[in-house]
């Protein structure tokens, strides 16, 4: 089931956690290297919690999540970027990979934008990130840059950006 969350009111924080657990630990791993390995997990969430909090206030700015009894199991984000939004942060919980929810989680991530009128959809994918790069491709994104420029003026050139038009 295709859900939008607008407030982290309506996030179940603890499900939200196991989709980007990956990423999670990474975070807790480089931010908090003096921890031992459950006291990073735990910093790590408290500032993805925050993050959220304050990503979810902000006007245009929402996430999707794909759900399976109950269960998140795929989730992204979505903001304004130049003339249409930015995709990011999509992922699938580690147990879940290779089931089709991130297609599923796409699939309606864009028709949903559609509906709200917007045309433009851009991703920034990493170049070695090849399962994401071919969600993308099969679902009509095109490659339009070989670096990723952020909302911020950063630049990162491990990162493509892709563009669908919808």
């Amino acid at each position: 089931m295709f859900q939008v969350i607008t407030s982290v009111k309506q996030l179940n924080f603890g499900q939200l956690c196991n989709v980007y657990a990956d990423e999670l630990i990474r975070a807790g791993k480089l931010n908090y290297p003096n921890l031992n390995p459950n006291m990073q997990l735990l910093e790590a969430e408290q500032d993805f919690y925050y993050f959220l909090k304050s990503f979810l206030r902000k006007m245009n700015e929402y996430c999707f999540v794909w759900q399976v009894d109950g269960m998140y199991q795929s989730a992204l984000r979505i903001e304004p970027y130049k003339d249409g939004v930015i995709l990011t942060g999509l992922q699938t919980a580690p147990e879940s990979r290779r089931n089709g929810y991130a297609k599923a989680l796409l699939e309606n991530t864009l028709a949903y934008l559609s509906h709200a009128g917007i045309t433009q959809v851009y991703s920034h994918i990493r170049n070695d990130n090849i399962p994401s790069i071919y969600l993308h491709l099969t679902a009509g994104f095109l490659k339009i840059s070989d670096y990723a420029a952020y909302i911020d003026g950063s630049v990162d050139q491990r990162s493509a950006t892709y563009l669908k038009h919808i």
